[in-house]
């Protein structure tokens, strides 16, 4: 039920990923790094399959092949419109996804305020890539279980207040924000 409830808090190419998992077992460097020129939608009838060729166990010779099945299919389908050598799950387009709903839920009219896009640095220091990380895909997983089961008001950290401060103003409450923590929250690897 915990990924299940979170799931709506993730951006669709990640709760993609997470249905996958839950599907087919794979790990989630395997996934996030899949391109559409990847899957073999063709030798097999109803079935189709990636023959990864890095993998953790490569290096003994082992081979590892993913098979989507129907249902598996129908998740992977939104994001087979791709380029052949285009990543299925990229954040770059995900971030061009956030920006255009924002922009549409503008309340100014188009003419009036700031234009589009004019609030945004010339060089930001991180820029999206063109595939996700695990470890990015975990930070999206924590954020997303945080938005769906936030913790009681007492417990939250207040505006302004670093972590050093938020734990002594806890005290020894200090012990149920990681309980809570840890019973509301799920992990990426969790889930092969």
């Amino acid at each position: 039920y915990l990924v299940e409830a979170s799931l709506p808090h993730l951006c669709p190419a990640l709760a993609a990923v997470a249905r996958l998992q839950q599907l087919i077992a794979a790990r989630p460097s395997e996934l996030l790094r899949l391109k559409r020129e990847d899957l073999d939608t063709t030798s097999r009838p109803g079935v189709w399959t990636v023959t990864l060729a890095k993998h953790k166990m490569a290096k003994k010779g082992k081979r590892r092949t993913l098979v989507f099945g129907p249902r598996s299919q129908a998740i992977l389908e939104p994001f087979m419109d791709r380029p052949d050598d285009a990543y299925l799950f990229s954040p770059q387009e995900s971030v061009a996804r956030y920006r255009a709903e924002k922009t549409a839920q503008r309340m100014t009219p188009a003419g009036q305020g700031n234009a589009v896009g004019t609030h945004r640095q010339r060089d930001p220091q991180r820029v999206a890539g063109e595939f996700y990380t695990a470890t990015a895909y975990g930070h999206a997983v924590a954020k997303a279980c945080r938005k769906a089961f936030p913790p009681p008001e007492e417990l939250l950290r207040q505006r302004g207040e670093d972590r050093t401060a938020w734990r002594k103003r806890l005290g020894k409450r200090w012990e149920e924000i990681l309980n809570w923590e840890r019973d509301h929250r799920w992990f990426p690897y969790q889930l092969r």
